[in-house]
C-alpha cells in the first residue's frame, strides 16, 4: 500500500512540473515572440510561420508556435499570430488529425533526425512532418487570442480553424488514449515538450532493456551540428 502510494506522488510530482513548465511559457509567451521572431528571414517563413533558431533549430515546431502566437497577438499583431496557427494546422497536419512536432518546410540536409529518419507519409498539403507530437495547446492559445482581440476576421479565420483542431483532439483521444487508465498519454520525452528534462529518466532506464530485446534501431540527434546536444530514441510505436 505504502509503495502504491509513494508512485502516486511520483506520479503527481511529475505533472506538477509539467504544468509548471506550461504556465510559465504561457506567461512569458511576450518575450518569447521577441527572441524567435529574430531569427525569421523573410526568405524562410515569407511572414507564415517562425523558426525557433536559424541554423539549429530551421524548422516549425508544434508547441512552439502555439505560445509564438500567442506572443504576436500581445504585441498586437493579431493577424500575424492566426497566421501561425493557420500555417501550422493546414501544413503540419496528417489525414488522421495527427500534427507533427515538427513540420518540414524547406530541406535542411544539417539537421538530423530530418524528414527521412522519420519516414511518415506526406501530408495532405505535401509536407513532411515528424512521427511524434507535442502537447495540444493550440486550442488554448487560439482561444486566448480571440479573447484578446475578437474582430469578425479573428472570429471568421477562428472558425476555419476550428474543424482541424477538433481533428487534432480527436486523434489524441482514439490514438493516444491508454487502454486501462482511459488516460491520454504520450510516447516519447519529446512529445512532453519538456524534451531532456530528468523527470524522464527512471522510465527511460526501464524502456531501455525493452528497445535492446526487439532489436529497435537508435541513433544520435545531432541539432544542426551547432549544438552539444546529443539525444538518443528509438522511433517505436509512431501511430500517424
Amino acid at each position: 500500500m505504502e509503495e502504491k502510494a509513494y508512485e502516486v506522488l511520483k506520479l503527481n510530482n511529475r505533472v506538477s512540473a509539467a504544468w509548471n513548465c506550461l504556465q510559465s511559457n504561457f506567461s512569458r509567451s511576450h518575450e518569447l515572440v521577441r527572441v524567435y521572431d529574430a531569427s525569421r528571414t523573410p526568405a524562410q517563413q515569407e511572414g507564415k510561420y517562425t523558426i525557433p533558431t536559424a541554423g539549429l533549430y530551421p524548422f516549425q515546431w508544434l508547441w512552439d508556435s502555439g505560445f509564438i502566437a500567442l506572443g504576436f497577438a500581445k504585441m498586437k499583431d493579431v493577424s500575424r499570430a492566426l497566421t501561425e496557427i493557420e500555417t501550422l494546422l493546414f501544413s503540419g497536419m496528417r489525414p488522421s488529425g495527427m500534427l507533427g512536432h515538427i513540420t518540414f518546410h524547406t530541406p535542411q540536409p544539417t539537421y538530423y533526425p530530418g524528414s527521412d529518419e522519420w519516414g511518415v507519409p506526406p501530408t495532405d498539403s505535401g509536407h513532411l512532418i515528424s512521427g511524434i507530437s507535442q502537447p495540444a495547446v493550440t486550442a488554448s492559445m487560439l482561444r486566448k487570442i480571440v479573447e484578446l482581440e475578437a474582430s469578425d476576421d479573428t472570429i471568421q479565420r477562428a472558425k476555419k480553424m476550428m474543424p482541424s483542431l477538433h481533428k487534432n483532439h480527436c486523434w489524441w483521444m482514439t490514438k493516444r488514449t491508454h487502454q486501462e487508465t482511459q488516460l491520454v498519454a504520450i510516447i516519447h520525452p519529446w512529445e512532453s515538450g519538456c524534451d531532456n528534462s530528468p523527470l524522464w529518466d527512471e522510465g527511460l532506464v526501464r524502456s531501455n532493456h525493452n528497445y535492446q530485446c526487439c532489436h529497435l534501431p537508435e541513433f544520435q540527434a545531432n541539432d544542426g551540428g551547432s549544438s552539444d546536444c546529443f539525444r538518443t530514441m528509438s522511433m517505436s510505436g509512431m501511430t500517424f
